[in-house]
């Protein structure tokens, strides 16, 4: 559910601080907005692949540096190999899925300026819900739910590790941002906004606790998520000061959130540590929880000190280093994207 949502995520804010740039866009357009990515998430994604393989290369049973490269270039989500997928820091295939929306942004710009209004877009929207439906479909159908995620031809590789069929939900990232750019002051919707908000978030944990769904079946890898996802954000957008929207832009919470990539990139590496240790969490226990919650201050701590000693450095240096001085006004969300 997390990288679904995140992938959304990512096409409505992309849309929301450079769609207007990107309609029209300049080469110096382009280089900025590739630098500013670049910048984004490269500098830490290479920096705990590169501690994680020192610990191993120097600790490792027998380790080489066998796809490593394939890490480094973070094409890794392209192989229909599982094991080398996932291999060194697996959470760093979204990476690789995500640069690739990255690259494929300014053209999904280009091709969606044409819609010029709000029913124009929903359509859009509705198509594209209806073509990831489709897969589902097909890939329940042919049997690729059944096979394992190590099985090229499964839904797995296909549906949740393909930066081909993620295209979905970040397109339909940017079809909420443009409603939302088109509809924010529409007073009904930012009524109704919070309401619908507290529906879909309901949904998505409905969804996350219902076992059939999750069985590894197509719907659970994308669709079922994309989808009240998708409506979620748009609603949190409209009513950023109202409902579950308030709670979720509380201090406490924007500042996990600037720590969130850098935990997701050491969670499995670091956070596995504890299971490795043998004081994996056994049942609902008391020395269970406790492991869990010592786990989780654990990796927020260090989380903190990455973002604070590198992440926000390093892009703040790349930034001003790379990037062409522009006279075309910005707005603010553009200058901290």
């Amino acid at each position: 559910m997390g990288v679904t949502l995140f992938f959304v995520l990512s096409g409505f804010v992309l849309t929301v601080t450079y769609g207007n740039v990107m309609a029209k866009p300049r080469m110096v357009d382009i280089w900025n907005y590739a630098v500013a990515r670049a910048a984004r998430v490269m500098p830490l994604y290479w920096l705990v692949l590169a501690l994680v393989a020192v610990v191993w290369l120097f600790f490792g049973p027998g380790a080489t540096t066998g796809g490593l490269w394939w890490h480094f270039l973070a094409i890794q989500a392209w192989t229909g190999d599982l094991k080398l997928a996932y291999s060194w820091n697996g959470p760093g295939w979204s990476v690789g899925v995500e640069l690739f929306l990255y690259a494929m942004f300014p053209l999904l710009v280009l091709l969606t300026g044409v819609l010029n209004s709000t029913r124009k877009v929903v359509i859009l929207a509705v198509f594209v819900v209806i073509s990831m439906a489709t897969l589902v479909v097909i890939f329940h159908l042919n049997g690729n739910d059944a096979l394992p995620m190590s099985d090229p031809a499964s839904a797995h590789r296909w549906i949740y590790r393909s930066p081909l069929l993620r295209l979905g939900d970040f397109t339909l990232g940017i079809c909420g941002a443009l409603i939302y750019s088109r509809e924010r002051d529409r007073i009904n919707l930012v009524k109704a906004a919070p309401w619908v908000a507290a529906a879909m978030a309901m949904l998505i944990l409905g969804l996350m606790a219902t076992p059939q769904l999750l069985d590894s079946s197509s719907a659970s890898y994308d669709l079922a998520f994309a989808v009240p996802g998708a409506v979620l954000i748009l609603s949190l957008a409209l009513a950023p000061h109202r409902g579950i929207a308030r709670f979720l832009g509380s201090f406490v919470l924007v500042a996990l959130g600037e720590l969130s990539y850098a935990f997701y990139l050491i969670h499995a590496p670091v956070g596995g540590q504890f299971q490795l240790l043998g004081i994996s969490p056994n049942g609902f226990t008391p020395v269970s929880v406790t492991v869990v919650i010592l786990a989780l201050l654990f990796l927020v701590a260090l989380s903190w000190l990455l973002h604070v000693a590198f992440e926000r450095p390093a892009r703040i240096f790349l930034r001003k280093r790379f990037s062409i001085s522009t006279t075309r006004p910005r707005s603010q969300s553009a200058t901290e994207g």
